[in-house]
């Protein structure tokens, strides 16, 4: 999948993949609680783990 998209990516402005990787925090904002719970499924954490490590990594700047 992603050997596919990236002569697309490849192709946008910095600024076009900037508004891209922000569509895709605010869209794991907005379902922080339905990420979590899968964080905690996934990885073993506690609700409250997963909850933290989203919200670190979204203020981080690592999702956006």
């Amino acid at each position: 999948m992603a050997k596919t998209a990236f002569p697309f990516w490849r192709k946008l402005s910095f600024r076009q993949r900037a508004a891209y990787l922000q569509k895709a925090a605010d869209i794991l904002k907005a379902n922080l609680q339905e990420v979590s719970r899968d964080l905690t499924l996934e990885e073993g954490k506690t609700l409250v783990e997963g909850v933290s490590v989203l919200l670190k990594k979204l203020k981080s700047g690592l999702f956006m």
